[in-house]
């Protein structure tokens, strides 16, 4: 049976031996049912997290934002955000990006399920803050590292929207 963890961070984390331990262990206990679904971020945790699984042998779900696209969601007023030169972590085709797709990513990460997630939080790191309340919403209870900590602080899941 598949053993699904979605697997959030900043995108200026550094530190691959703590990614390399986490998924270590959940390889370990896992094995070969270990999927390890990311919002494919090309740097920090996704891109850490991508390789690394990869070296494991253990199947990846990458998960990109659709930067260029707005949702019907999205505010009628002017929101959109001009993308800056050299700007690798909203990519695209258009000079602006909709700061909705982030959410929009972490929401249907959620909304597609997993037994956990593991999240790698940097400061001002607000697209992870939002994909680990997205998966807590979802009742995927989950653990967080911050750069500073060597052990992790664990999230239960919530109540699931809409059970009572």
């Amino acid at each position: 049976m598949t053993y699904r963890v979605i697997l959030t961070g900043s995108r200026w984390w550094a530190k691959p031996i703590i990614i390399r331990a986490v998924i270590g262990d959940l390889h370990d206990e896992h094995g070969r049912n270990l999927v390890i679904a990311h919002g494919a971020c090309p740097t920090g945790a996704d891109a850490l997290a991508d390789s690394i699984a990869a070296e494991f042998g253990i199947a990846r779900d990458p998960f990109p934002a659709y930067w260029d696209h707005c949702a019907p969601t999205c505010p009628r007023r002017p929101h959109r955000k001009p993308r800056k030169a050299g700007d690798v972590h909203h990519p695209g085709s258009l000079p602006t990006y909709c700061p909705g797709a982030g959410p929009r990513r972490n929401l249907a990460l959620a909304q597609r399920g997993a037994k956990e997630f593991v999240a790698f939080a940097g400061p001002g790191a607000w697209g992870t803050a939002n994909m680990i309340k997205a998966a807590r919403e979802h009742g995927i209870p989950g653990r967080k590292w911050t750069p500073a900590s060597g052990q992790p602080v664990v999230l239960p899941a919530l109540a699931r929207r809409g059970v009572a």
